[in-house]
């Protein structure tokens, strides 16, 4: 089981660090003068879903630690492998993994979002000349 708890804390480590790389390159951006109306409406949407992606990161890292906690019991220990107790939790740790994983997945999009529209704005720049 501890291999499945170190995939999802990684998961969620990635994930989480996706999104501060992708709220660095929008200040970059912004520092660096590429800032218009159409990129703040891009990127506007892009950190809402930054936002939602976070969120989802902390709510399944809460989860996470109290499965720990839950795995580390001596209640749980002491319980047979496969009485009702156990089948909950291997249910409820395989959907937190799915979660970890949906989550990893939108944070990679909304980077790679970013850098997208970063790249537009400095193309459109380049195009409309100093």
């Amino acid at each position: 089981m501890d291999p499945l708890f170190e995939k999802i804390k990684s998961n969620i480590g990635t994930a989480k660090m996706n999104v501060d790389i992708a709220h660095t390159v929008q200040r970059e951006a912004i520092d660096s003068g590429l800032e218009d109306e159409a990129f703040r409406n891009v990127t506007n949407l892009i950190n809402k879903f930054m936002t939602e992606t976070s969120s989802a990161a902390e709510v399944i890292d809460q989860r996470l630690q109290n499965l720990r906690r839950y795995s580390n019991s001596f209640f749980f220990v002491a319980k047979k492998r496969y009485s009702n107790s156990y089948r909950n939790f291997r249910r409820e740790l395989d959907a937190t993994d799915q979660l970890a994983d949906i989550v990893l997945a939108s944070s990679q999009l909304a980077l790679e979002q970013m850098h997208k529209a970063v790249a537009n704005a400095e193309e459109w720049r380049i195009r409309q000349g100093p």
